[in-house]
């Protein structure tokens, strides 16, 4: 959820509404910073009033990228919060909370620029975050708080370059630790035995940091910073079973269980004064956390190769269908014409030999035999053309007649489906130039889908409108509407592709040729949602030069 679009529905009017979205957007990251500063003073050295560890800085960097200046600006605000809670006069306060809140801007902006992705899932995007990100952020803020404290006697501290780079550490340590937790979105596509895992591995690392950090050993077994290496198998595992998604959060949970067990005087890093204690714990500490986030990066990105080079070799699997479907039709179109001819020809000579008394519904019946036996033929030569690349016989004919003559060819399927058919063709509608075997081919299919979209809504509701009319741009729009269930959203966005099926009985094949008879027209097949339920599909098409048709 974005800070800055909490909706509050019904309660206030726009501008309030607008006014508490962006209060929000400011309170909450205040919260956040204050909350995060709070855990800061746990690690606080008292004479320099500088902690050892400073999350707040993650905190302000994290929501400073994800929501914008105006998360800046809460971390701002948070900040001077936290220093007036800490006894710091209101001018300090001030300087330091203008310090944050510019260096969170800064590394915010610079991520942005770099256009650095928050899954961490590339090693590019882990460097480009810390060389971005991270120490631009942390050298600022440092700046700002230990030039404060110095100049105004806050810290009493031997010399202000150690000074320095005591809260360098500190702000470094914090965005290092907590940022990437709260910019990594969750994980996806783990699974109950993923999840489980995920579990094995953190109540293992919640073991592994009591023995080695709660001192469970004995002291003279001198086993102590040896054994605190023993969270790199346990990192390792996660980031190649897990992903960075919850590694992040792995590192995350471990940095806390040892940074508080030493600030409590445990542990292996706990055997001098706190500065060294901690700053010793912040190298082991970073080099846990880089280790497990470009491990994790590392494998992410070598999955998603891998998911991209599998995709490439479906793609190049699906063009070898498609290719090899080519060459089918082409071999098809061959062998079927010439028995296509023969059914026209001997339906011809029935005709013929039909003497003057034979029964007219045996007559018409030839004539139609005669008719479509044509009609394949065509289908046929204009198939093996398409498949060639050759150019479609077209001619000049009425938009109107052309999408009678379509309809035509379905009639029987939408009987049978009892299915009510609604014709509004405009009588101004201009002729095209078309082939139009091809075009009738684009309405069966459009039609004969429709069909079955509609075979599962009760018959009352059985409706289908085909429509015609001419655009404001001079163009052709002819137009098939539903009362169907719609497209499904998985299908959406392959839908013309070829093989792609709704569950029907096709090949999934009649959009893929039908967008391609189109286009190949100068026109676009497209499809839509109706607002009271159903689908339109619509297909433009050039109108003819000359004298328009009244259809």
């Amino acid at each position: 959820m974005t800070l800055h679009r909490i909706p509050f529905p019904g309660l206030v009017s726009a501008s309030a509404q607008t006014l508490l979205r962006g209060a929000a957007a400011v309170l909450v990251p205040a919260f956040a910073y204050w909350l995060a500063a709070r855990v800061g003073m746990v690690f606080l050295i008292e004479r320099a009033g500088v902690s050892l560890l400073w999350p707040a800085a993650g905190v302000a960097l994290a929501l400073a990228c994800r929501f914008g200046p105006l998360a800046a600006a809460g971390a701002a605000l948070g900040a001077l919060a936290a220093h007036l809670e800490s006894g710091h006069d209101l001018t300090a306060s001030v300087a330091v909370a203008l310090g944050m809140g510019l260096a969170a801007w800064l590394g915010a902006a610079l991520v942005a620029r770099a256009r650095i992705g928050f899954a961490m899932d590339r090693p590019s995007d882990v460097l480009g975050f810390l060389l971005a990100g991270a120490l631009p952020s942390s050298i600022a803020s440092s700046l700002f708080g230990a030039g404060v404290l110095w100049l105004a006697g806050i810290a009493r501290w031997p010399g202000f370059p150690s000074l320095w780079w005591l809260c360098w550490v500190a702000d470094l340590m914090g965005i290092l630790l907590l940022a990437p937790a709260l910019l990594v979105s969750r994980p996806r596509g783990l699974g109950r035995r993923g999840w489980l895992e995920a579990g094995v591995i953190a109540v293992l690392t919640l073991l592994a940091a009591v023995v080695v950090y709660g001192e469970w050993l004995p002291p003279d077994a001198m086993l102590g910073r040896p054994l605190s290496y023993l969270i790199f198998p346990l990192v390792i595992w996660a980031a190649m079973r897990l992903g960075p998604a919850l590694t992040v959060w792995l590192l995350l949970f471990h940095a806390a269980i040892a940074a508080g067990f030493t600030a409590m005087d445990s542990g292996p890093f706990a055997h001098g004064a706190l500065s060294q204690e901690l700053l010793a714990l912040h190298a082991h500490l970073a080099m846990v956390s880089l280790t497990g986030l470009l491990l994790a990066a590392s494998i992410a990105g070598r999955r998603q190769a891998e998911e991209r080079a599998r995709a490439y070799l479906d793609e190049l699997a699906h063009a070898g269908r498609v290719s090899a479907m080519g060459e089918m039709a082409a071999g098809l179109a061959h062998e079927l014409n010439q028995p296509l001819c023969a059914i026209a020809t001997y339906a011809q000579a029935a005709r013929r030999l039909a003497g003057k008394d034979t029964d007219p519904t045996l007559v018409r019946a030839l004539e139609r035999l005669d008719d479509n036996a044509r009609r394949a033929g065509g289908i046929i030569r204009q198939m093996r053309n398409f498949v060639r690349g050759g150019e479609p016989e077209s001619e000049r004919v009425s938009t109107n007649t052309l999408v009678r003559e379509g309809l035509a060819l379905t009639a029987a399927a939408v009987r049978q489906g009892g299915v009510t058919l609604r014709l509004r063709l405009d009588p101004d509608v201009p002729d095209v130039r078309v082939a139009t075997v091809q075009i009738h081919q684009v309405l069966v299919n459009l039609v004969r889908n429709a069909v079955e979209a509609l075979a599962g809504m009760p018959e009352a509701r059985r409706r289908l409108e085909v429509t015609t009319a001419r655009r404001a741009d001079g163009r052709v729009e002819v137009t098939v509407m539903d009362t169907g269930p719609g497209i499904p959203v998985r299908l959406r966005d392959a839908l013309f592709e070829p093989f792609v099926s709704g569950g029907g009985e096709g090949m999934g094949l009649g959009l893929s040729v039908s967008r391609s008879i189109i286009r190949h027209h100068g026109g676009e097949l497209r499809f839509e949602d109706r607002p009271g339920g159903g689908c339109l599909f619509s297909f433009d098409l050039p109108a003819a030069g000359g004298r328009d048709s009244d259809g």
